[in-house]
């Protein structure tokens, strides 16, 4: 996920909020990256329907600009 530096991310997957200390940042470019990984809160994909949520807002420079991203998807 990419976004504008000055912006903080949460994830939440199938409802619950991934740990901010899983959840790869790159602070010059704005980029956070994550995915399910051994020991992680989520450790691979089940079959099913998954649901992500990513809840954004700014929290440097300039007045508040919350918002949210929702997607699903099926692994078979």
């Amino acid at each position: 996920i990419e976004l504008p530096v000055g912006y903080d991310l949460d994830i939440y997957v199938d409802g619950r909020r991934v740990p901010e200390f899983e959840v790869g940042f790159t602070e010059s470019t704005g980029r956070w990256i994550w995915q399910p990984s051994p020991g992680a809160s989520i450790e691979q994909w089940e079959t099913g329907e998954h649901q992500v949520l990513i809840v954004w807002d700014r929290v440097a420079g300039g007045r508040p600009d919350p918002g949210e991203f929702e997607w699903t998807f099926r692994i078979q």
